[in-house]
């Protein structure tokens, strides 16, 4: 946090004022960003809404584009500090208000947490995949928090990674998802999850994945990083996906019924991911995921010439 120094200055009635010393320096001033994103992630996380906290430090990683992604080596210390303060902080209240020993509970949750960010769960790199509709991107951002590091994995959605710098629910024009411009997303993305793979932060890619070059592209990023690797191939009926397609609004997405019928007509190769029946609920396609991840099981069947959709 920026430091506060007592100015007196007789142009402001002699009266002792506080100001903060490093609005008037634009370096020190914007040098901590990630500590200060560090605050609200803790908060979020000391009351138990991880999920929030997971799409706050995406939303912000979104926005930098890249630039602070090496940064998040240091985000366990940081929200290990701001947790520690926050207990020293309820302690001292507690004794200027004498009443000893009321914020107890808070305090010893505070520094449970700041031990817990000092101890982050090891990197994984996941990666969810399959046609437009069967839910890849809800499936994502409910795996992300308690994966890994506090507060959870990094998302990298191909979408959202192509609209970078623009409203989400704006349309791009064809040419955007024209082969070489796919491949360049692709690219990046893989770029971004080896970055912070190697800061400590476990990543979920979500993306179709349709081309089996790009499945074993995100194997061997898992690789070079020295991480686990896991596919989610999530699947549903034809249906299912057209109505689910039908129905969005306002979504990062611009596959649309045209798109979708493209993709099923398409062979998507051998298929060696963990093979999800999506067309349930959310939470029941939660749950299977966390078992294909938990017990390294799946179906793995060959798809070569067949959409699984259609199988």
């Amino acid at each position: 946090m920026a430091t506060c120094i007592c100015a007196i200055s007789s142009e402001i009635g002699d009266r002792p004022v506080l100001f903060d010393a490093l609005e008037f320096d634009e370096d020190l001033g914007t040098c901590d960003i990630l500590y200060d994103a560090a605050f609200l992630i803790m908060d979020l996380c000391h009351r138990d809404l991880r999920r929030q906290a997971c799409r706050v430090l995406d939303a912000w990683l979104r926005e930098a584009r890249g630039v602070e992604d090496s940064g998040l080596a240091a985000l366990p210390l940081f929200i290990s500090v701001r947790a520690a303060i926050r207990a020293m902080v309820a302690l001292q209240t507690d004794a200027a208000r004498a009443r000893p020993g009321a914020s107890a509970a808070e305090i010893r949750a505070f520094l449970d947490l700041a031990l817990a960010a000092l101890h982050p769960a090891p990197p994984m790199l996941i990666a969810t995949g399959g046609y437009s509709g069967t839910g890849k991107s809800v499936l994502a951002r409910r795996l992300a928090p308690g994966t890994g590091a506090l507060p959870g994995a990094v998302l990298l959605s191909s979408d959202l990674e192509r609209k970078a710098g623009r409203p989400k629910d704006r349309r791009l024009a064809p040419a955007r998802y024209a082969p070489e411009e796919r491949e360049a997303v692709y690219a990046g993305m893989f770029r971004r999850a080896e970055t912070l793979l190697a800061a400590g932060q476990a990543v979920i890619l979500d993306a179709t994945f349709l081309d089996p070059a790009l499945r074993a592209a995100a194997s061997a990023c898992a690789a070079r990083a020295g991480v686990p690797f896991h596919g989610l191939w999530l699947d549903a009926p034809v249906p299912v996906l057209e109505a689910r397609v039908r129905a969005r609004r306002g979504d990062s997405s611009d596959a649309d019924l045209e798109v979708l019928r493209g993709q099923l007509g398409a062979s998507i190769g051998h298929l060696d991911w963990h093979l999800l029946e999506a067309s349930g609920t959310p939470d029941a396609v939660l749950r299977t995921a966390r078992t294909a991840l938990g017990d390294g099981s799946g179906e793995t069947p060959d798809l070569s010439g067949r959409s699984p959709a259609q199988a």
